[in-house]
């Protein structure tokens, strides 16, 4: 009988707490300089993936100058109400690259375009 109250109980708790969506407005978001044009688009995964929020960003980038541009991902930071709320991580780095420091770079050639999906570190550790 005792199990029984206490797992009300806690259905009773969690019915309080209000559930967390995450959401961009708008979802893509555009910037432009002399150097480079970029957008930054948030992500949701389809029903398949089981996700229905934004969970990634496909970051592109277009470099408009005469020379290579260099992304240094353990210099980049996600900012988020003007606070810095950690880095990013993408496809193929390993946990020992985020912890060590040494995510590689990207580079981008004069007149490329750069795409990759990005996660923010705290969303996926």
């Amino acid at each position: 009988m005792a199990d029984r109250k206490t797992g009300v109980s806690v259905c009773k708790l969690l019915s309080y707490f209000p559930n967390k969506i995450w959401a961009s407005i708008p979802e893509v978001q555009i910037f432009q300089n002399k150097y480079y044009k970029a957008q930054l688009e948030a992500l949701k995964r389809d029903q398949k993936g089981g996700y229905n929020f934004f969970v990634l960003f496909r970051l592109t980038l277009y470099n408009q100058t005469d020379k290579m541009l260099e992304i240094d991902w353990i210099k980049t930071r996600y900012i988020y109400n003007d606070y810095m709320r950690g880095g990013f991580v993408l496809k193929g780095i390993k946990v020992k690259d985020i912890k060590n420091l040494t995510i590689p770079y990207d580079l981008i050639h004069t007149g490329d375009t750069f795409s990759k999906e990005i996660a923010q570190v705290k969303l996926i550790t």
